[in-house]
């Protein structure tokens, strides 16, 4: 994503969705809840947003990412979200996709794409409930614990261009 067109998508918000979020801060945060500094962010091609719970763990982050590193694919990205298996089924997955839907626009993107393992039912259960349509498959592409998966192409179209 061009560094100039893309804000920092840094927050933290609490695990049950109902909670509003408090203000967006300049920062980055890792899976691990290792916050780095918004100087990393500049340098990255991705963004992330991170949930947050009340306690100080990260209970999930999504991010958006570069595609393909072709000029011609710059208003599309990758999405990938992750939810600690401690706070999943409660929200958390949804509003932080349905939140990059949202603000994609915003970063100049017209589509989305996740890249999802086929077996992963209920995270493609969550974005096809978020509008995204499968749009390939890629057989037997990646090795998880010795046992080879295939992977789904899932998009969605959620800006003009």
């Amino acid at each position: 994503l061009d560094p100039e067109r893309r804000p920092v998508l840094v927050a933290e918000i609490e695990a049950a969705p109902a909670d509003p979020p408090p203000p967006d801060v300049a920062g980055y945060v890792t899976p691990d809840g290792v916050a780095s500094t918004a100087e990393h962010d500049a340098e990255s091609s991705e963004s992330r947003k991170a949930a947050g719970t009340g306690a100080g763990q990260v209970a999930g982050y999504v991010s958006i990412s570069d595609f393909y590193g072709r000029p011609a694919y710059h208003a599309t990205a990758e999405i990938g979200v992750y939810v600690s298996p401690d706070h999943q089924r409660q929200g958390v997955g949804r509003a932080l996709v349905a939140d990059a839907i949202e603000r994609a626009p915003e970063l100049g993107l017209r589509n989305l794409i996740g890249f999802i393992f086929a077996h992963n039912e209920p995270s493609v259960r969550l974005f096809e409930s978020l509008g995204f349509e499968r749009w390939g498959r890629l057989p037997q592409v990646a090795e998880l614990d010795g046992q080879w998966c295939d992977v789904l192409i899932l998009g969605r179209t959620v800006g003009r261009g």
